[in-house]
């Protein structure tokens, strides 16, 4: 399963970039608009929207991801450390989960620069699209509707790490060729053929996710982590405990927490692997070996090997999450 996997994964992205070759966005077939200064600049405030928005444009334009803090999130606690590279921006790419909120109060407070284009990942995905992925009114709704992957029934998404959801991940993809139109005329169209080709190759890693984790359709899961829940709401899977062991809101207790998963009867808990790794090895002692344990990484980064794409940052958790389950049954 897994080589097949990875060669259809070869195949559109090989597709991705011949297509790129020949439809780029800053080819002489298809121009667009560019700043004054030369190539635009594109700033976004996470490391996983920052690659796909890469992937997309290609060299048309730079893209630079925001410095982060030690989880991955932007660094919102010293916003102004990032003032010089948000200066520079043509268009800044926020998340809107409360994440970049600093880095958002920073550019209203530095003035809005005329011409900048600021557009947030949680309102596009709001949108209702047509199949062209253009925003349409309600009575279109339906049809919109259809032109999304099919996803199990599950609880509302989460609003911290969206890009964790994939469905998430196509709306915000099939909104954002007619965003950036608004700021950069002529790029519509060849960007919009890069992000279809991106968004099938995003429904395969979906629908592999599904395949692998049929046997565990009726799994409950213990998140723990901020944000870390978007992920088995993104799979209709239950989430029966959201534990935020971050010291901002102070440290819940491994024994109530233990205690919560017995009551809920967990079968899986998944931990942002920024959390210390005693806190796993502890509850996968007191937990015992019917409830698997897995570390996922919600962020990813060039430097972290196997994770430095959004497509390797998903196929690694799915990785993660799958051994695990398999790991039990045996």
């Amino acid at each position: 399963m897994r080589n097949c996997w990875h060669g259809r994964v070869v195949l559109v992205l090989f597709a991705l970039w011949a297509g790129g070759c020949d439809r780029a966005p800053n080819s002489a077939a298809a121009p667009a608009s560019q700043p004054a200064h030369g190539k635009p600049v594109l700033v976004a405030t996470v490391y996983p929207l920052a690659d796909m928005l890469e992937q997309i444009v290609g060299d048309w334009a730079e893209v630079i991801a925001l410095p982060s803090t030690s989880g991955g999130a932007a660094a919102t606690t010293q916003p102004q450390a990032a003032v010089a590279l948000l200066d520079r921006a043509d268009a800044v790419l926020a998340v809107g989960d409360g994440s970049d909120d600093g880095v958002l109060a920073a550019i209203r407070d530095n003035g809005e620069r005329p011409g900048r284009n600021v557009i947030i990942f949680t309102e596009l995905t709001k949108l209702q699209l047509n199949a062209n992925g253009a925003p349409i009114n309600g009575s279109d709704a339906k049809r919109a509707a259809e032109t999304m992957p099919a996803t199990q029934p599950g609880p509302e998404p989460s609003h911290r790490m969206p890009w964790l959801d994939m469905l998430e991940t196509h709306r915000f993809l099939a909104a954002l060729p007619s965003r950036l139109e608004r700021h950069f005329p002529g790029l519509e169209a060849p960007l919009r053929n890069r992000t279809r080709l991106y968004r099938a190759n995003l429904a395969m890693v979906q629908q592999d996710y599904s395949m692998r984790l049929a046997r565990s359709a009726n799994l409950r899961v213990a998140a723990i982590g901020e944000g870390i829940d978007t992920l088995p709401r993104g799979l209709g899977l239950a989430v029966v405990s959201y534990v935020d062991l971050s010291p901002r809101d102070g440290a819940a207790s491994l024994d109530a927490m233990v205690g919560e998963i017995r009551e809920h009867q967990a079968g899986a808990v998944w931990i942002d692997e920024a959390l210390p790794e005693s806190v796993a090895t502890e509850l996968g002692q007191r937990l015992g070996a019917g409830v698997s344990i897995v570390r996922l990484d919600a962020f990813g980064g060039k430097d972290r090997a196997g994770r430095a794409t959004y497509f390797e940052l998903m196929l690694a958790n799915l990785n993660a999450i799958a051994e695990a389950e398999a790991k039990k049954r045996r």
